[in-house]
């Protein structure tokens, strides 16, 4: 993921994956399945507004009933620090 990152100068690119969503037709809730694929919301600190949208989602999800971190994602920070849990970052009261 990191060389195809990089691969991208100077373009804007999408950093969401889109999976439909299933479920029985009918059940009340159809994204059942697909919250258990949910570990985590990541970004970039280098895009602006990135963190605020990782949140949003966050919160998004805490309506679920489930909680997920966010995570930063450096692409240029030394591999040991490219992916960071930071406190300050998290919804906590969402």
């Amino acid at each position: 993921m990191i060389p195809s990152h990089n691969s991208f100068t100077g373009q804007s690119s999408w950093n969401e994956v889109l999976i439909y969503n299933w479920g029985p037709a009918g059940h009340e809730n159809v994204t059942e399945g697909m919250r258990r694929w949910i570990v985590a919301f990541f970004y970039d600190p280098a895009r602006a507004h990135s963190l605020s949208t990782a949140q949003i989602f966050q919160r998004k999800m805490t309506v679920t009933g489930e909680r997920v971190p966010v995570l930063r994602l450096d692409f240029v920070a030394p591999a040991a620090q490219r992916f960071q849990f930071r406190t300050e970052d998290q919804l906590l009261g969402a």
